[in-house]
């Protein structure tokens, strides 16, 4: 305080009541002072005789200016010389003429002196034109720039990394339970802005979308809604929209229609105006001058180059977009839709989800559902199976406006088996999705004639049957699309009758006649022609092919064979890189290593299951790959463990209403109770597996069960007529079935029990 007020005093007495309160600077400097220094008697001197001045100094008047900010400039010079000073101006923006002037004074004689000179202001402000003149700072700064370099610090760009923390920081400033979902929407709609973060955030909680808990922490509202911005952020681009010139604005008003990125040659044509026109506009006046835009660069597609921009901020399109009247944002869309089209040409696959989009907000529905359709291919061909299912539900949803009509039933009929496979994937076969979606499908097919989409719907209705554990219903499906196929001599259509009929013949237990089917599917099956049918199907026809194969040889007695198929099986998966085929190639194969007792390679394969249906999705074949690694950790020792996870498979194929293979699965669990020395329960679960195949007629393990059944009771009772009978059951079924494998085992069971009791 000293040396500040005696810097005043000596070499900037004018500047008490001009650039601070004499009055407000004696108070402090007498509550600081002790004993009446010197220093502060001649303050109370200067105070007192700028009192009995008539007349205020006029800051304005050019000379009497000057030699103030030459008494400020000599103020600060006095006062670095003591220690280093910094001076900090905010909100220059709002910054007078007189002011802006004091401080290009003061940088340029600020050099040699240890003084920092720190201004903030916002450059929207700045750089737009107001009255027909620029914002006085701009010239100041353009100064600064070239008298000190490159001076600006741009806090608009912070990183999206950056802006993610400062909401995450934002919102852990209270407790709360909002979790990644919430916080990703709130950056999302903000983009880490920090005006715009708070307001939302104040907007949630006044709506009631943000509430406390009993424990005093913050929750989010089921019904939370992004949909309104907060008055003040609408308030603040509102002022800055508000200052663009028609023209500019009607530019804006057509990109806003695009999104929150944007084309300049859609603009463009759109605007009926040269591409060059707006790209001049954009980054001259849109970007530089308004700070509304920026480009981002350019894509070419063919012979076309396209100029790429984008909103500098989500809410600047959101706040253009909905300023927007219905009739107008109808006739934009379908104009940017269109424009689009002619863009793009026969490369539209590259953008079919905003093609979807615009002709559905234009009300141009059977466009938008042809992408809709497009789309959904892409989502299947990178396994985005939620994001398929979203894009065709979308479609459906569009097709009820529509005329019954022929070309409304094709695009309904294209929908629906698009839809299975992904339904399938993420539901499991036998989801009620499934069967509603294969049956409506059917229905549909019958209604216009249509032989060549029927052999999926029906596949569909067979899976679906089969997985239900009506074996007998899903066999009577295979042989229609076998007979579809061979009236019309389609290879296409054999390939899918053999495939169906292999795995339904394979459950009932005929061995011989699954082989002979699954074997001719895939001499018919051919790597590129019919790899589509692995996202038509969801799955590729060859890898279960292999797979099912792989099983029958082994039961028939061929497991040289067996193997070699089951290798083929999981390469031909990861050669297409398909992930459900993947995941189900191993979970079949754990499936035969099972079977074959092998319990390291069916542990390896489980896992691999396990793995693949976690990644991507799908229930069905994670819980086949929970049944199989509790079995293999029973083999290996550890029956405690893995009873708990044979059950927790079983458990789930229940709730996706999956009955097929369940006497098989419970055979496995009651070889782990075995393990596990309860033969009690190991009983029990055995006598139910029999009678779950007698009443699903499901007989390719029963003679199976009959052998463990065998073994069970003779652990139980020693010896008996019923332990007897259990075995020779089990060798007639197996010899019936010509099941070489098992007849073999259930031989040895039988020799050795015969062995130890005679």
């Amino acid at each position: 305080m000293p040396q500040s007020v005696q810097a005043l005093l000596d070499l900037g007495p004018d500047l008490i009541n001009t650039f601070v309160s004499g009055a407000s600077l004696e108070r402090r400097s007498s509550n600081y002072a002790q004993d009446s220094p010197e220093w502060l008697g001649r303050l109370q001197d200067q105070i007192e005789l700028r009192r009995e001045r008539p007349n205020p100094i006029n800051i304005e008047h050019s000379d009497i200016q000057k030699d103030l900010f030459d008494q400020y400039s000599k103020v600060i010079h006095k006062l670095s010389g003591q220690q280093p000073l910094l001076l900090v101006l905010d909100d220059l923006q709002w910054a007078d003429l007189g002011s802006i002037s004091l401080l290009f004074h003061l940088g340029r004689r600020i050099k040699g002196h240890r003084i920092l000179i720190l201004g903030a202001y916002r450059p929207d402000e700045i750089t737009q034109v107001r009255d027909g003149t620029r914002h006085p700072l701009n010239q100041v700064l353009t100064e600064f720039k070239r008298t000190f370099g490159e001076t600006d610090i741009n806090l608009d760009k912070a990183d999206e990394l950056e802006a993610r923390k400062f909401v995450d920081a934002l919102v852990d400033t209270e407790p709360n339970r909002l979790g990644e979902e919430f916080r990703h929407a709130l950056h999302l709609h903000t983009g880490g802005h920090a005006l715009f973060t708070i307001e939302l955030l104040r907007q949630l909680e006044a709506q009631g979308y943000l509430q406390k808990d009993q424990e005093g922490r913050w929750v989010e509202s089921p019904e939370l809604s992004w949909d309104t911005l907060p008055a003040r952020v609408e308030a603040v681009i509102e002022g800055r929209v508000s200052r663009l010139p028609t023209e500019l604005r009607d530019i804006l008003d057509k990109a806003s229609v695009e999104g929150q990125e944007f084309t300049a040659e859609i603009v463009a044509e759109v605007s009926g105006l040269p591409v060059q026109e707006i790209v001049h506009r954009l980054s001259h006046e849109l970007d530089k001058q308004y700070l509304l835009v920026e480009a981002s660069g350019i894509q070419r597609i063919g012979q076309q180059r396209l100029s790429l921009y984008r909103f500098r901020h989500i809410l600047f399109q959101k706040y253009v977009y909905e300023s927007l009247d219905e009739v107008e944002r109808v006739h934009l869309h379908e104009n940017v839709g269109l424009a689009i089209e002619r863009l793009y040409q026969d490369q539209t696959g590259q953008v079919v989800v905003r093609l979807a989009r615009h002709f559905e907000e234009a009300g141009v529905n059977d466009k938008a559902v042809e992408y809709l359709l497009e789309a959904a291919d892409q989502a299947k061909l990178l396994s985005a199976n939620e994001e398929a299912i979203n894009h065709l539900t979308k479609g459906l949803d569009l097709l009820h406006g529509f005329p019954i009509e022929s070309k409304r039933l094709s695009q309904e009929l294209a929908i629906q088996i698009s839809l299975g496979a992904p339904l399938v994937a993420t539901k499991g076969y036998a989801a009620p999705e499934v069967e509603s979606t294969f049956e409506r499908a059917r229905d549909l097919c019958e209604q216009i004639g249509e032989i060549e989409q029927l052999a999926p719907a029906l596949w569909g209705l067979s899976a679906f049957y089969q997985v239900r554990a009506k074996h007998l219903v899903a066999n009577e499906l295979a042989q229609q699309i076998l007979a579809l196929a061979q009236s019309g001599e389609n290879n296409d259509l054999l390939l899918v009758g053999h495939w169906t009929a292999g795995i339904t013949q394979t459950h009932l237990g005929e061995f011989s006649l699954a082989r002979d089917h699954l074997e001719k599917a895939l001499e018919i099956y051919n790597g590129d022609r019919h790899l589509a049918f692995t996202y038509l199907y969801g799955q590729n026809p060859g890898v279960t092919c292999l797979n099912y194969l792989a099983l029958n040889l082994w039961i028939l007695g061929y497991p040289d064979e067996a193997l070699e198929k089951c290798e083929q099986a999981i390469s031909l998966a990861n050669d297409i890189s398909h992930p459900f085929s993947q995941s189900f190639a191993h979970g079949m194969v754990s499936l035969h290593h099972a079977l074959k007792k092998d319990s390291e390679a069916a542990s390896y394969h489980s896992e691999e299951t396990i793995r693949l249906s976690k990644e991507s999705g799908f229930p069905f074949l994670m819980a086949l790959g929970l049944i199989i690694r509790g079995w293999a950790r029973a083999d290996m020792g550890k029956p405690g463990i893995a009873i708990n996870l044979m059950r927790k498979g079983i458990e789930t194929m229940e709730k996706i209403g999956a009955e097929i293979g369940r006497p098989l699965f419970l055979s496995l669990l009651a070889e782990g109770y075995c393990k596990a020395e309860q033969n009690d329960e190991g009983l029990a679960v055995t006598i139910e597996a029999l009678d779950t195949a007698g009443r699903n007629g499901e007989y390719w393990n029963i003679a199976d069960l009959y052998r463990l059944k065998g073994d069970l009771l003779a652990m139980k009772d020693g010896r008996g007529a019923e332990t007897t009978a259990s075995y020779r059951q089990a060798l007639e079924i197996a010899h019936q079935q010509n099941a070489r494998s098992i007849e073999l085992r259930a031989e040895k069971a039988l020799a050795s029990y015969l062995e130890r009791t005679n």
